[in-house]
């Protein structure tokens, strides 16, 4: 994110860079321009010219220091994911309703230029979506932070992106129903949460599957989406291209890869500054948020969840 900041210094400037070492929250203050840093967080919410922080660490941390910031007054822009378990996602919601601080997660696939052409393009839609995301990740060994409590597990930790992606292109559909089955190789040892298959039930019958496997071969681009509807078919290509098929629409591409983190960065001030409505509705934060805990929390028990009647 420093670097996006850094783009867009027309709207941010980089007041403190808070670090839990001393080292590098110097270094890293030094090099993006920082007027200060610290090892403490309480120092910037106490900074009276500290309108927004950007929250980048374990995920473990992320309601403590959201909560914190939010009750200071803070707008906060909270990597993801919003919370690792159901108690911190209640409590994070709960003090976000009390406060009404601008408040935004980086779910940033939402912003890239292909999602939102993708958007605008499934807008006259007269039928559910069928839609299938594929996840090629790397593959992590067991004991790397990503599957600790301090990471939560990857269903959490990453796949919380495609989940949102799914209420972007359904909106204003709602969630209805989670089913998840877990894939466990017989050679290696990869985590449970590093290959499964998770299919989400909107209530307008949209059905939209992710399958998320880290045992595949990495030379595969990172993701891929299909969306069919109404005789036509969207292909999303890792971000770089939207392809139609079954219509003559234009679709997208790009000679790189955009998912969105610049723009995000740039409609999440806009919204601080009371420029337009929040650039993520919250119920769609929880939602996405939710149906990672569940579809994690459900994986080995081969189960699905109602999540609404």
């Amino acid at each position: 994110h420093l670097p996006n900041l850094k783009k867009l210094s027309d709207l941010y400037h980089l007041r403190a860079i808070v670090s839990a070492t001393g080292s590098n929250a110097r270094d890293t203050a030094e090099r993006f321009g920082a007027d200060y840093c610290t090892t403490n967080l309480e120092d910037v919410l106490a900074d009276d010219s500290v309108d927004m922080v950007l929250i980048a660490t374990r995920p473990n941390l992320h309601v403590t220091q959201a909560i914190e910031s939010l009750r200071a007054g803070k707008a906060v822009f909270l990597e993801k994911p919003m919370a690792v378990d159901e108690e911190g996602l209640e409590e994070l919601s709960k003090v976000l309703r009390e406060t009404d601080v601008p408040f935004m997660v980086g779910f940033n696939r939402r912003f890239s230029p292909v999602a939102r052409r993708l958007k605008e393009l499934l807008k006259d839609r007269g039928n559910p979506l069928m839609v299938l995301y594929r996840v090629k990740t790397a593959y992590l060994p067991p004991d790397h932070w990503a599957h600790t409590d301090e990471g939560g597990g990857r269903i959490i930790n990453e796949a919380c992106h495609m989940f949102d992606f799914f209420n972007f292109i359904t909106h204003p559909s709602k969630a209805i129903q989670i089913s998840a089955t877990a894939v466990i190789p017989n050679a290696g040892h990869p985590p449970v949460t590093d290959n499964a298959v998770a299919t989400v039930c909107y209530r307008d019958g949209s059905v939209c599957n992710l399958v998320y496997t880290s045992i595949g071969s990495d030379e595969l681009p990172k993701e891929y989406v299909e969306i069919h509807v109404d005789g036509k078919t969207f292909v999303v290509d890792d971000y770089r291209e939207l392809r139609v098929y079954g219509a003559k629409l234009k679709g997208y591409r790009y000679n790189h890869q955009d998912k969105g983190h610049l723009e995000e960065l740039r409609v999440f001030a806009k919204y601080v500054k009371g420029e337009t409505e929040a650039p993520i509705p919250l119920e769609d934060i929880i939602s996405a948020t939710r149906l990672s805990i569940i579809a994690n929390r459900i994986m080995v028990s081969q189960g699905s969840k109602v999540l609404e009647g």
